[in-house]
């Protein structure tokens, strides 16, 4: 991109030699095409992202489908090396050493990991619980790390300390006890808290104990009244609280300006060089502004 506007500075800048060995150039042309670039630049990142995103789930689905066919062979059976589990179908699924007492129901690629106790994975695709009591409902690659964390679903999400869920959705992460997440691309680091993300695939970060975030571009409430947008109203009076600050700091300095003026009137009469018609006529003058 940087290449293309590079060879059109000679054309954009409109160079002219001044002084005869001095090339100065007007960058308000350049700046409008490098304005131009930046907006194109950012519109491919992003429609490669999403081509990314949307790659890296027809991969899983092709693999999930190309598993499902040789399902039937031995050499895709189930393995089970614990104690009291029960896996009842699917294939590749496993139930590792010491993880006793543990059930999967289904799916393919799905592991309940070595001494996890206790562990349910209903089905989906290589889904992965290391935590003692975890619980994974199904999806895609989705990951409960710690004891009594849950994943109802979805793809990619990660549940990472105690009595951390996951709600469902694409690529959430919990890394707080007992806090909640749902959306996309949403992160919780901290206890006691829940995160919601529906920014459209931008990424959403709820930092803190006990708090809630949420990420929206829009939060429509509906009545009788119609429709109200609660995020455009915030914004609206927060534009407005900013205009009073600075109306209100205009007015500080404005009445600190009437003060030196007045001074310097009351220091002029005092050396009889301005009459106190004049001085009265610019202090009438003043209380009009």
């Amino acid at each position: 991109m940087s290449r293309w506007i590079a060879s059109l500075l000679l054309v954009c800048c409109g160079l002219a030699v001044t002084n005869g060995d001095r090339y100065e150039c007007d960058t308000a042309a350049y700046e409008a095409v490098e304005d131009i670039s930046y907006d194109l630049d950012y519109d491919q990142r992003r429609q490669q992202t999403e081509i990314d995103d949307f790659v890296d789930q027809l991969d899983e689905l092709l693999a999930l489908a190309a598993g499902n066919n040789t399902c039937g062979s031995e050499e895709y059976h189930n393995v089970d090396s614990s104690d009291y589990s029960v896996l009842v179908g699917g294939c590749e699924n496993d139930i590792y050493l010491g993880a006793d007492y543990s059930a999967i129901g289904g799916g393919q690629n799905n592991w309940a990991y070595t001494d996890a106790k206790m562990v349910a994975i209903n089905g989906g695709y290589h889904n992965i619980a290391t935590g003692d009591w975890a619980a994974i409902g199904g999806g895609v690659k989705n990951k409960a790390y710690s004891n009594y964390a849950t994943v109802l679903g979805g793809y990619l999400n990660k549940a990472n300390a105690k009595f951390a869920t996951v709600l469902g959705g694409s690529r959430n992460t919990v890394s707080g006890r007992y806090s909640t997440v749902m959306g996309m691309k949403t992160k919780v680091t901290g206890d006691y808290a829940a995160g919601l993300g529906f920014g459209g695939g931008t990424d959403c970060f709820v930092r803190g104990d006990h708090a809630f975030g949420v990420c929206a571009n829009q939060f429509i409430i509906s009545g009788s009244f119609g429709e109200f947008d609660l995020i455009s109203e915030l914004t609206s009076r927060r534009e407005l609280s900013d205009i009073v600050d600075k109306v209100s700091d205009l007015e500080v300095e404005n009445a600190e300006l009437e003060k030196q003026v007045t001074d310097k009137i009351a220091a002029l009469l005092q050396d009889s060089r301005v009459t106190n018609t004049l001085a009265d006529s610019i202090k009438s003058l003043l209380s009009t502004l």
